[in-house]
């Protein structure tokens, strides 16, 4: 993540630059709506947004849905649902009729009708208006004990559904004839702010794309497999350089030995960077004086905070090199050395004492799992309201056990790791379970 972002915000910048000094958008830069309509090139028509119903943010070519500001809109269920940059927002986009309307978007799990309007040349987005009186609270910090990696999910209510006789909010599909009415227009200069907000989203992405970021159906960004970035392993120095990019982050180093180094076919093999075998299946080693094995150091690096100034995430890495290597610069492990990863992470506010859960990913088996999502810290560079609750995998106890004894001499205590359980630390058999908030190794 350090080297993409250094690259990602030249990039960025660079395509800022060079939008501002053109003096007009280049089309084949700007936003492609989605093409609702089902008569083929035909312009969508606007649509008849009815009383009571706001613009509350847009979509994007990619089901992309982006936030404007901090609204309230009413859910399918009734409640009333807060809406903000910060939220998790996907397009329902199974839910297509054949009138071209979206008939909903998921806000952190819930399901909100939303009416869609190609007709200005963006996708906007606009659902019916909530009650501000409803707001949902979230869960306090320390009001849960022991969430389990397994089943955590985004932070619920200190309230149950609330009982109403107000009918449900229905999708309204797109008029073929009608133009947009007064309450279209009233938004007619925060609709221009999000076309230029949209656009400028659009290239970033662009250039994020370039950078080996991908984006799953959640909205959660992420990188590749096999990004090209793997080749340049990791040095302490990236770390170092992180807060001139505008990289806030907590980091702990787990280092030990274990096991010895694979013998890897050469740069100029058509299986480059693969690990050798021998004619019955084992694995080869590199070997020194004496022919012996050469010992393996292993580096285990965690990750989590602010991620330039508009994303928020955590990345695990594991790499590795030879013992007899002096100089401190790691390789990026080779699928033999993947370990099975997953976290959650969360967001907590200092000042209101609530939590959000921002997202999850894993498990899976990986040399470098990654998650990150657009928003900011509440507080000045407090990367402590970043929580990080996850499982490793180990192949044997006794990796493990080294990782383990490790996080402990951290500052990690024995406990029940969960989102209001920080630097605890639990094992299952071969894996690691911990809460992750405050301890801090950069």
């Amino acid at each position: 993540m350090k080297r993409i972002l250094a690259l990602a915000l030249c990039a960025v910048t660079l395509v800022g630059v060079l939008a501002a000094c053109k003096g007009e958008k280049d089309p084949e830069a700007t936003l492609t709506p989605h093409d609702y309509t089902s008569g083929g090139d035909a312009a969508p028509a606007a649509v008849n947004i009815p009383a009571g119903w706001i613009l509350f943010g847009s979509i994007d070519a990619d089901n992309a849905v982006t936030v404007h500001g901090l609204k309230y809109l009413r859910s399918a269920a009734g409640e009333t649902v807060v809406v903000s940059d910060q939220s998790v927002v996907t397009a329902n986009v199974t839910a297509l009729d054949d009138s071209g309307s979206i008939t909903s978007v998921t806000v952190d799990g819930r399901s909100i009708p939303v009416l869609i309007d190609d007709s200005g040349g963006v996708s906007l987005l606009y659902a019916e208006q909530g009650d501000p009186a409803e707001d949902e609270t979230t869960i306090d910090l320390g009001s849960l004990n022991g969430t389990n990696l397994s089943t955590a999910a985004a932070p619920g209510t200190t309230k149950p559904p609330s009982v109403t006789t107000k009918p449900l909010a229905t999708a309204v599909p797109i008029s073929t004839t009608k133009k947009p009415n007064v309450t279209t227009d009233l938004y007619a200069a925060e609709k221009q702010q999000i076309i230029d907000s949209n656009m400028s989203a659009r290239e970033k992405q662009q250039a994020l794309n370039l950078l080996s970021y991908k984006m799953d159906e959640n909205g959660i960004f992420y990188t590749e497999k096999e990004p090209w970035q793997k080749q340049f392993g990791f040095n302490a120095i990236y770390d170092l350089a992180s807060p001139l990019i505008q990289m806030i982050y907590g980091t702990i180093r787990i280092r030990f030995r274990y096991g010895y180094v694979y013998k890897l076919y050469p740069t100029d093999h058509p299986q480059k960077g693969k690990v050798m075998y021998d004619d019955s299946g084992n694995p080869i080693y590199e070997t020194g004086p004496g022919g012996k094995p050469i010992e393996k150091d292993w580096l285990i690096q965690l990750w989590k905070g602010r991620y330039g100034l508009v994303m928020l995430g955590a990345e695990f890495g594991i790499y590795t090199k030879p013992s007899t290597q002096q100089a401190e610069h790691y390789y990026s492990a080779v699928a033999e050395e993947e370990l099975v990863m997953a976290f959650d992470v969360y967001q907590h506010n200092f000042q209101t004492r609530q939590t959000k859960h921002l997202f999850t990913r894993g498990p899976e088996s990986h040399w470098w799992i990654t998650g990150f999502v657009p928003g900011s810290f509440h507080e000045y560079n407090n990367k402590s309201e970043i929580i990080c609750v996850a499982n490793i995998q180990f192949p044997t106890e006794e990796m493990m056990r080294l990782f383990y004894n490790k996080m402990k001499d951290a500052g990690f205590r024995d406990g029940s790791p969960g989102r209001d359980n920080p630097e605890t630390i639990t094992t299952n058999g071969t894996s690691v379970k911990f809460c992750w908030q405050y301890i801090d190794q950069k």
